[in-house]
């Protein structure tokens, strides 16, 4: 017989780790689901534990970096400036046990709700599941703090490459039109928009670093 386990959640990194009656597996965002096999119509234990933050690979920062190009342009359109960015931070893993009865061609549900820097992250199943939580703890995830501080300067970087190509532009037709006085007046807002953009970098990095320790000091 078969046993599903389902997680639902809106976090694209969430990935967990299962065990069920001696078998092991991993839920990860894009399938969210886990099968393992029983023989016996009994209570089982299931563990389930959210695993740390992986560090973003070469080719996901590429990614995502070309994918914020095109997201500049909802945050200038709506002119967020994400100034709290770093409340949604989930610096704490979740593990949990359950007391299960599995039935043959059901899916057991789960719904794993991400935590913030005030906020331990949940994981519960849902009320038609025939389940008892045994166990609950949470583990350390200071990998959060890297990724969230990687998306806010993407962000930021973003939004800046707008300005850099569109005064970056103007300043060569000032150039080539022999147009001094306007080729000078967009390469200084083409070179304020570089000192913004290292400036907003770099109060990220002290942000995170203030945060970082604050969470050490807990």
């Amino acid at each position: 017989m078969t046993f599903e386990v389902k997680i639902k959640t809106s976090d694209p990194n969430a990935y967990f780790d299962l065990e069920f009656n001696g078998q092991k597996n991993t839920a990860d965002p894009f399938s969210s689901s886990a099968v393992f096999e029983y023989d016996e119509n009994k209570e089982y234990i299931l563990t389930v534990t959210k695993l740390k933050s992986r560090p973003l690979s070469m080719g996901k920062k590429i990614l995502y970096c070309i994918l914020g190009i095109f997201e500049a342009i909802i945050y200038i359109i709506c002119q967020d400036p994400d100034n709290e960015w770093y409340s949604e931070i989930s610096p704490y893993c979740i593990k949990k046990q359950f007391r299960v009865t599995p039935e043959d061609g059901k899916s057991f549900c789960l719904f794993y709700k991400n935590g913030r820097l005030d906020r331990k992250p949940e994981l519960e199943c849902a009320v038609s599941c025939k389940a008892e939580e045994t166990s609950c703890e949470y583990i350390e995830d200071k990998g959060a703090f890297d990724i969230a501080l990687f998306n806010r300067i993407r962000k930021i970087t973003a939004i800046c490459i707008y300005s850099y190509v569109l005064f970056g532009f103007l300043t060569v037709i000032g150039i080539v039109k022999d147009n001094i006085l306007a080729a000078a007046i967009c390469a200084v807002v083409f070179a304020a928009t570089i000192i913004a953009n290292v400036y907003c970098a770099i109060k990220a990095r002290k942000t995170t670093a203030s945060l970082v320790k604050i969470y050490d000091d807990n």
